[in-house]
């Protein structure tokens, strides 16, 4: 029990940080990244998404500091920049679990 207390605690601190993190981008940076972020959502699952999100939000980051203009960090495709962000993480993606649980039920069957 104390175990999945820590790990409350920390994931809920990691989010706050996160979301602070997110906070202190310029708007427009912020508004784009809160919309790619439930994106991912659609794709990724479990623990790692945070993995997905947070490398994004890095991207995001140095863009900002850099002075990048937003077109130039997304591309003229928004939902393609978001795609190859998740593309970047096959093992988070929903879909490939699902697909892996499959083979693994058959495989067992065989």
């Amino acid at each position: 029990m104390e175990n999945i207390l820590k790990k409350l605690v920390g994931d809920k601190k990691e989010y706050s940080e996160y979301k602070a993190r997110l906070a202190k981008l310029p708007h427009d940076y912020a508004v784009a990244y809160a919309a790619i972020e439930r994106y991912i959502y659609n794709f990724a699952a479990g623990d790692g998404i945070m993995t997905v999100i947070y490398d994004g939000l890095g991207i995001f980051e140095q863009a900002a500091a850099d002075n990048v203009p937003l077109k130039d960090v997304v591309g003229e495709d928004s939902v393609e920049f978001a795609t190859e962000l998740v593309n970047n993480y096959p093992e988070q993606m929903w879909i490939v679990k699902q697909q892996n649980k499959l083979r693994r039920t058959i495989k067992e069957l065989e």
